[in-house]
């Protein structure tokens, strides 16, 4: 749980717990994966609400929040990914 990673996308970086090869993964393709998801967040402004349901371990949530100075609501079922969400929301204050 000590392994972190650092990404930066748009000028926007972000700190996340990798404990294993796939959030390493996740984290090494995060401006490739899912570019029209991060394109569609740098649209949203300050005023908006993002409701991020199944937030996984919060790549796109933490990502709005930081660009965006936004609300952003992430809801996650799976405690394994919840208990990173946790950890990665504290890393990036």
């Amino acid at each position: 749980m000590n392994q972190q990673r650092v990404v930066t996308h748009n000028g926007v970086t972000l700190l996340f717990t990798c404990p294993n090869p796939l959030t390493r993964w996740r984290v090494k393709t995060y401006s490739e994966k899912e570019p029209e998801t991060l394109a569609w967040i740098d649209g949203m402004t300050h005023a908006d609400v993002l409701w991020d349901i199944g937030a996984n371990v919060g790549l796109y949530s933490l990502y709005a929040a930081k660009r965006n100075d936004m609300t952003v609501l992430s809801f996650e079922p799976s405690i394994f990914n919840l208990e990173l969400l946790g950890r990665n929301c504290h890393l990036n204050k």
